[in-house]
């Protein structure tokens, strides 16, 4: 290091100038001796330290592109801290690999190493832009940082570039993120009843591009598209099968268990009693409060009418039904100036079956009507 208290140490300066740190002599090989030598078997090359900077510095970015702090400011603080180291190794691995292949006698390589501080200078970029966006740079003793700010090598790193033969500015390089298999989120249970269709639609994350089944049975089918499963199955009990979901990535998978069961009997529906009823002439009934309800038929889906013994005093259209669902009501109107009795018989039907209820209605005679003694 020279005297001057604001240093930045060139690429050339990496390849006369770097040696490994005392007591590892024996087991790293410098810039030099690598750009000299090229692999050895008893030491650990500039070449394999670099790979090793830019495998490790990737791996932390993908692992960071897959978590999130959830509003934690100290780990958001926590993960864009690992991301600027992993920005740093990156950026060491290209100028280390760089500053190497500036050391190998032959004019090829020169290029190489231009193109290796073509990244570096991205990954620099990144760096600092991070390091602005979450530090201050007054906050931090050392005078490069303090007195100069985050920004202050961005010339020299640029420069490198240039010196080898590049122009321009070098964009940023994309952020690497992780590429994952599918997980399929779908259940791993299904029921189904003899006689009706069997559908299951396999659901998985990270962009499945086809799926695939094992050991379904010969009435079930697969769209390799959509991943609905669809057929029939003809045994009563369970049957089990294998779901895939693939990608570019790798393949998910996930054992399915089937209930199959016996359709069960359509019971009728219910309603509940219709009191029988005594009033004058000119006088209606209602309205009088029904509950219907049906196991299998949602009870919106019911359907209630009524009949009339004696349609001379209670005609059908003067019972007249309102509510909704499992709660109805009906109103009961004898025609004016009649009187007698009648039979009113409401019916509930789910289509199939139906059930019903009766009342008997008694109209008395108004007293000027009344018979004499």
């Amino acid at each position: 290091k020279n005297n001057s208290k604001h240093y930045f140490r060139t690429i050339r300066e990496f390849l006369e100038g770097t040696t490994p740190a005392n007591g590892s002599e024996e087991k790293l090989a410098s810039i030099k001796e690598t750009a000299k030598s090229g692999k050895t078997a008893e030491k650990t090359t500039s070449y394999e330290v670099a790979d090793e900077l830019e495998d490790n510095g990737m791996d932390a970015l993908k692992l960071i592109s897959q978590i999130s702090s959830g509003g934690n400011n100290r780990l958001e603080t926590l993960l864009q801290s690992v991301q600027q180291q992993a920005f740093l190794s990156l950026y060491y691995a290209h100028k280390i690999r760089g500053a190497t292949y500036l050391g190998v006698p032959k004019e090829a390589k020169k290029s190489a190493a231009q193109n290796e501080m073509h990244k570096a200078y991205g990954w620099w970029m990144h760096y600092v832009n991070s390091m602005e966006a979450l530090y201050e740079a007054e906050d931090f003793r050392t005078y490069e940082v303090k007195d100069l700010g985050w920004h202050f090598w961005d010339k020299s790193v640029l420069a490198e570039y240039h010196d080898l033969g590049g122009s321009g500015t070098p964009p940023l390089p994309e952020l690497p993120t992780a590429s994952l298999a599918p997980i399929i989120i779908s259940s791993t249970n299904a029921t189904y009843t003899l006689g009706s269709t069997f559908t299951y639609h396999i659901t998985a994350t990270n962009s499945p591009t086809i799926f695939a089944a094992s050991d379904l049975p010969s009435t079930l089918t697969i769209n390799p598209t959509t991943g609905v499963v669809s057929g029939s199955i003809t045994a009563i009990g369970q049957t089990t099968f294998t779901v895939t979901a693939t990608n570019s990535s790798g393949v998910g998978s996930q054992m399915v268990k089937v209930t199959v069961n016996e359709p069960r009997a359509n019971a009728a529906p219910s309603i509940s009693n219709l009191p029988d009823y005594t009033l004058d002439e000119n006088k209606s009934v209602g309205p009088i409060s029904l509950t219907v309800k049906d196991k299998e038929t949602p009870a919106a889906a019911l359907i209630v009418s009524a009949t009339s013994s004696n349609s001379s005093l209670v005609p059908v259209s003067n019972i007249v039904f309102t509510g909704s669902g499992a709660h109805r009501m009906v109103t009961i109107t004898p025609l004016p100036n009649m009187n007698g009795k009648t039979t009113i018989t409401v019916v509930v039907s789910d289509g199939s079956h139906s059930e019903s209820t009766r009342s008997t209605i008694t109209v008395k005679a108004a007293k000027s009507d009344a018979p004499p003694n």
